[in-house]
């Protein structure tokens, strides 16, 4: 029900728009003149944006829990980014094309009954920073690594080496799993563990068992679930519970009456 649109002024949204347009121009370029490696070299990098990067930064957006408008915006974006993407590959691409278009909503007959892409609007700046933000992201993931610390743990601080506004800096904080990040002479980060940081990986730990498991049963994401745990009601604490039963659509938990030393020998 989503009308394809290059409106938005979330981050993110102008972002992927930007790399879109990138690729609209380098495949104008290369068909134009007659250099196929060129039209297509760009279209595996933009698939790959929107997968491992976009959608994923946007699963909170695209589920809803930022708010209708936000959720808008997104499936506007995504819809207008695909729909873009299955005319440029359709020279190269007919049937593939031909089936995204036509599953998207596409207002012709087929994709190749379409004219051209424009070149649209290209935001170097945000391209630029957004290049920053993922190569701060990777470096620390990398520290995470050879810390041996799992990603679902979180961790207090990261220290980066580039100024950057509070937008780009969220989404560190969001793909690091770290409360603060600041700026340093060099990219730091801080992976001592505090009982309730350990705490928070364990309930993050829980989370995707739980879900592993909904996927295992063949549940949707919408089929509401009960859950038997083998430790307290306590353990976690209100508020962790109450993100535990939204995150994975709990109606309703039976706590096992163990103590929170018993608890603690859980292994999820």
């Amino acid at each position: 029900e989503y009308e394809p649109k290059a409106t938005s002024d979330n981050v993110l949204d102008i972002w992927m728009i930007s790399r879109t347009h990138e690729l609209v121009r380098q495949a104008t370029k290369g068909y134009d003149a007659y250099l196929l490696d060129d039209a297509v070299r760009g279209i595996a990098d933009v698939i790959d944006d929107i997968s491992v990067w976009y959608t994923r930064r946007s699963r909170e957006r695209l589920k809803g829990d930022t708010g209708e408008e936000d959720k808008k915006l997104a499936y506007e974006t995504l819809t207008y980014v695909l729909i873009t993407l299955t005319k440029v590959i359709a020279p190269v691409m007919p049937f593939i094309a031909e089936r995204m278009y036509l599953d998207l909503g596409g207002k012709k007959e087929s994709v190749h009954l379409e004219t051209w892409p424009e070149v649209g609007e290209i935001n170097d700046e945000v391209l630029v920073t957004m290049k920053k933000t993922r190569e701060a992201v990777s470096s620390a993931l990398m520290k995470r690594t050879e810390a041996k610390v799992n990603v679902r743990q979180p961790l207090t601080l990261l220290t980066i080496t580039t100024e950057l506004s509070e937008e780009y800096l969220t989404i560190i904080k969001d793909e690091v799993n770290v409360k603060r990040v600041a700026v340093g002479a060099e990219l730091l980060l801080d992976t001592e563990l505090t009982p309730e940081l350990v705490r928070e990986g364990e309930l993050r730990n829980l989370m995707r068992a739980i879900q592993d498991a909904r996927k295992e049963k063949g549940l949707s994401p919408k089929d509401e679930i009960e859950v038997k745990l083998l430790f307290g009601e306590d353990y976690f604490g209100e508020d962790f519970n109450k993100d535990l039963m939204k995150t994975c659509n709990i109606k309703r938990v039976v706590w096992n009456d163990a103590t929170v030393d018993q608890a603690k020998k859980f292994s999820f």
